[in-house]
C-alpha cells in the first residue's frame, strides 16, 4: 500500500491516527494501511537528534504519510527486535547530507539487522522489554532504582560509621 500525505487544511477529522516521521500527527477519516507495521522515520532532524524514537509499531487502521517508511514484519517478536535495534543504533552513516536529514529507501535497505534463531529471538525480546520497562517506567523502574540506591547508601553509611580503618 502507498503512503499518502494530506495537507493540514485538507484533512477530514476522524478517529484514524495519521502518522508521520515521529508518531501521530493528527486523526483523520479513512485509512491507508490496516494491520501491524513498524514505521521508521524517513526524514527530519529527529533522525540525528533522537529526541523521540525513530522506529515505532502501529496496528489496526492507520493513515501513513510520506515521512515514514512502512515495514511489514509478520513475526511480532522480530518486529519488536527490529524496532529496538533501529532505536539503539546510529543511523548517521545511512542518512543523506543536506538541509533536511533523510533516510532514503535505498539506504534503509542496506541496514543490516542481526536476527537470532527463533528460540533466542523470543528470549532476547523478553529480556530487552523488561530492561526497557525498568529503565523507563515511573511505576517499576524508578522505585527499583531508588531501592537499589537506598541499599547502596545504607551499605556505605554503615561501613563509614563503623569507623573501621578498612572502611575508608
Amino acid at each position: 500500500k502507498s503512503r499518502k500525505p494530506i495537507k493540514k487544511e485538507k484533512r477530514i477529522a476522524g478517529k484514524t491516527p495519521y502518522y508521520g516521521a515521529s508518531g501521530v500527527v493528527d486523526y483523520v477519516d479513512g485509512f491507508t494501511h490496516e494491520g501491524d507495521y513498524l514505521l521508521l522515520s524517513e526524514d527530519g532532524a529527529n533522525l540525528l537528534a533522537r529526541s523521540m524514537p525513530i522506529a515505532y509499531q502501529i496496528s489496526g487502521r492507520n493513515w501513513i504519510n510520506s515521512h515514514a517508511h512502512v515495514l511489514r514484519i509478520e513475526n511480532a517478536n522480530l518486529r519488536q527486535l527490529v524496532e529496538m535495534y533501529l532505536n539503539s543504533i546510529s543511523l548517521e552513516p545511512y542518512i543523506t547530507k543536506g538541509a533536511q536529514p533523510k533516510l532514503t529507501k535505498q539506504r534503509m535497505e542496506t541496514i543490516a539487522v542481526p536476527v537470532p534463531s527463533e528460540d533466542y529471538l523470543s528470549r532476547i525480546v523478553e529480556m530487552l522489554t523488561k530492561f526497557y520497562a525498568l529503565t523507563t517506567s515511573l511505576t517499576d523502574g524508578l522505585p527499583a532504582e531508588i531501592e537499589a540506591r537506598r541499599k547502596q547508601y545504607e551499605y556505605y553509611r554503615d561501613r563509614l560509621l563503623s569507623f573501621d580503618e578498612l572502611a575508608v
